[in-house]
């Protein structure tokens, strides 16, 4: 993320009820959040513009259901 230098991260692969069991093998996103040092920002969709990029500048984490 750093080396990249991104404007949006979007954290991808970390533990959520809807892994089960498999979902043990990953951390919680938690830690990501914490270690990252950035402004994070929680959505349920995402739709992003050049227009209004600076307003998910950070982590992007997305809701699920």
């Amino acid at each position: 993320m750093r080396q990249l230098k991104s404007t949006i991260t979007i954290p991808m692969h970390y533990r959520t009820k809807s892994l089960s069991v498999v979902g043990l093998m990953f951390s919680k996103v938690d830690k990501f959040l914490q270690t990252s040092g950035k402004r994070t920002t929680e959505v349920k969709t995402l739709d992003i513009s050049k227009e209004n990029l600076p307003e998910y500048a950070g982590v992007v984490t997305m809701l699920y259901e």
